[in-house]
Formats: structure tokens, sequence, C-alpha cells
């Protein structure tokens, strides 16, 4: 077999069905089917056998007529370059999906009469939400939940362009205070935020924060916690109850980065208690197995439009939002409480 450094060129030829290799001293002749299961053109390298063994195709050698074959490879030269012009994409590559990079979920509906930007400057939107079902969430890949199609309809009864993205709630707030992100949902009372922060006059829904725990595990006052560890999520800062949490004599934390390891981790008793909201907390428990669970209820945490003061136009953002929310009766048609 010969080195690679004695083959002076390789040229794929369509004609007969089988596919040419010239070199110095033989012709390889390979089945054009052999190769279009490999999807390969060109052979990459040299074989490793001149008895066709091992290779799983078949290999023709031939020794003579060198000239004949360089006469056909004329003719068919143009063939080739033929074909190149008119369908490389199919001979050499296919295209492949461009995957979504976490954090990074998008809507962007953009049918005809979908306006930039309406006559206030209101235009396109960027709405960031965190996975918080079934308010707002993700699922088969589409931004959904109750405020989720409530913020689509505003949106598009304004004829308003609009993205949905998906983020962590520390990322999530500080791109709303720098106006790459132009509202969310969730607690208006965000003390690290509020300078930048417009929020709305009426909240959507309420919903409820509880101290969950094992059964087994005394069932105390959240101003009575001491000298024991919750578990919380990232970022969360629950209505200002985290503020609260940290600052009880003994009391450490626990973060974890969503629901269903929240509860997880309490059904490991990784620590005696965890803090959450209602609804998606419970909505993890149902999804992994519901054991029974003690519950104190601290508090019900409203929900707000909070929009970006770094945005485009934010009080005019913010009226569309509120008409909005008025015109669909949020508060009553959807009956937000959980």
């Amino acid at each position: 077999m010969l080195p690679v450094g004695r083959w002076l060129f390789a040229l794929a030829v369509v004609r007969t069905g089988m596919v040419f290799v010239l070199s110095t001293e033989n012709i390889q002749s390979v089945p054009i089917t052999s190769i279009l299961k490999t999807g390969l053109l060109f052979i990459p390298k040299i074989l490793t056998s001149n008895k066709c063994g091992g290779i799983g195709i078949n290999i023709l050698w031939r020794e003579t007529d060198i000239a004949l074959m360089i006469a056909r490879l004329k003719y068919n030269v143009l063939l080739v370059a033929l074909i190149f012009l008119m369908a490389p994409g199919v001979l050499f590559a296919k295209e492949e999906a461009t995957a979504v990079p976490a954090g990074t979920l998008q809507e962007k509906p953009g049918p005809p009469g979908v306006a930039a930007q309406d006559e206030r400057g209101v235009g396109p939107v960027k709405m960031g939400y965190v996975h918080f079902p079934p308010f707002v969430y993700t699922e088969k890949g589409k931004p959904t939940g109750i405020y989720m199609e409530l913020a689509r309809k505003i949106f598009l009864r304004r004829a308003l362009q609009h993205e949905f993205i998906e983020l962590p709630v520390k990322r999530l707030y500080k791109e709303l205070e720098v106006g790459r992100i132009h509202v969310f949902i969730g607690p208006g009372g965000v003390a690290r935020a509020e300078d930048n922060i417009l929020v709305s006059k009426q909240p959507l829904g309420i919903t409820q924060l509880n101290l969950y725990r094992l059964p087994a595990t005394q069932d105390v006052a959240f101003s009575a916690l001491k000298n024991t560890t919750v578990i919380v999520l990232k970022g969360y800062v629950y209505g200002g109850y985290i503020t609260k949490l940290t600052a009880i004599d003994g009391v450490k934390t626990f973060p974890t980065t969503s629901h269903e390891t929240a509860y997880a981790m309490l059904l490991a008793k990784r620590a005696p208690y965890v803090l959450d909201y209602r609804a998606p907390f419970e909505a993890a428990a149902k999804a992994v197995g519901v054991q029974p669970l003690g519950i104190s209820q601290i508090t019900a945490v409203p929900a707000y439009w909070v929009i970006s003061k770094s945005g485009p136009a934010p009080e005019a953002l913010q009226d569309v939002l509120e008409e909005g929310t008025a015109f669909f009766g949020a508060q009553n048609a959807l009956n937000v409480k959980n």
C-alpha cells in the first residue's frame, strides 16, 4: 500500500457509479453506494490493505489503463464541478440545528402588523421570567403559565413585538436593573432593585409563602426558628422574608437551585425546613411523588408587574400592562390565588 506522501490527488467522479482515486501507481475504484453510506466523497487516508480486507467496502485495484482513466477523468471533472455548483450542501454537509443556550429561551412572534414600537416608544418588549409553575414556566420549549398567557394577550392586543426570556433569579434582577430585561412578574418589595424599578399599582394575584417540614420535625412559628437550617431558593427574596430569616439568631440558609431540588433535599433530611411558595413547591412534590409534609403558613405575597426604569419608555410600558390587566380581568377572571 502506498504511504500518504505518494498520493498526488484524489478526485470524486460520479459517472459510472464508482469513485476513482488516482495515484502514481494505482487506480482504486470504490462503489458509490459504499461512499454514500459513510457520507464521504474524498478518501481521507490510505486504506490499510490492498487485499480489500477489514474495511467493509469493495476496493478494486487496477495496475493498468492509467492513460485511459486520465482521459475519462478529463470529461468527468466538468461533471463533478457542475454537481458541486448545483448541490454543494447535498454533497458535503447537512444543516444542524443550533441549540439555544441555557438561560436564553426566547419567543419572538412577529406576524404581519406587529410593530417594533408603538406611538409612545413601547417595544419591542423583553420580558424575563423564572420557573414558577403554574404562573410562569417552560413546557415543551414554549413559555407558558397563567401570567405568561396574560402577558402574551396584552402584547398581541397592542400589536407589540415581544420576547420571553427565562433566566436565573439573580441574573434576572441584574438584567432588569440595567434595562436589558424590561419587565417581569414578581414581588414588588425588592430592596436591592427598588431604585431601578417601577411596580404596578395593583397586584396580579397572591402567592402563599410556606415553611415546609417532614412530619416528625417540630412545628414552630417562623419567628421562633432558632439554631436550625432552612433550605431556600438561590436569589429568591420571598417578598422580603429572606432578610427576616437571615436576621434570626442561629438560623442558617441552605441555598439550592430549584423547587424540585428543595423538595428532594427535604426528603433526604439535608435540612429540617424549606421556605418556598406553595404553588411551585407543591407542583414539584407532585411530580416526584407526594409525601405527607408539615406546613406552616408564613404570609401571602402579592405578584406585580415589575418594570425596569432603564428600559425604553418605562412609564408608558407600565400603562400598557396595567390597562391590559384591567381589560383581561386578571384578578377575577384568572383567579390567580395559590
